[in-house]
């Protein structure tokens, strides 16, 4: 399975920007019944929690200026995903390209190419 998602935020205010935070459902679609499990704020806890993706140092960004970037995630053999996540701003000349092993419980430090 692949997932391969460009965006592009414009920043409504100047900030630091330390990392994306990503929410997800799980689907079960049984013969009778479906449930869904959400992860996002905004509903109960589950066992899953929502993915941080930091970077090693945050990104200044102000107002108005627009932030695109790229997430692929690539299902791999441990039952999980190996992500890519990049974004610049070219504007201030950041290109930021990081790589995140969701199975390592540390890879909220993440490795920066």
């Amino acid at each position: 399975m692949l997932i391969d998602w460009t965006f592009e935020h414009k920043i409504n205010r100047t900030c630091l920007i330390h990392g994306y935070c990503l929410f997800f459902d799980a689907i079960f679609e049984g013969s009778d019944t479906t449930v869904i499990l959400h992860t996002g704020p905004e509903h109960p806890t589950t066992h899953w929690y929502e993915t941080k993706m930091m970077f090693e140092e945050p990104i200044g960004v102000n107002r108005t200026q627009v932030l695109p970037g790229r997430l692929i995630m690539k299902a791999n053999q441990e039952q999980c995903f190996d992500c890519n996540l990049r974004v610049n701003v070219p504007a201030i000349g950041v290109d930021r390209n990081m790589v995140y092993d969701m199975k390592d419980p540390e890879y909220r430090g993440i490795y920066q190419y």
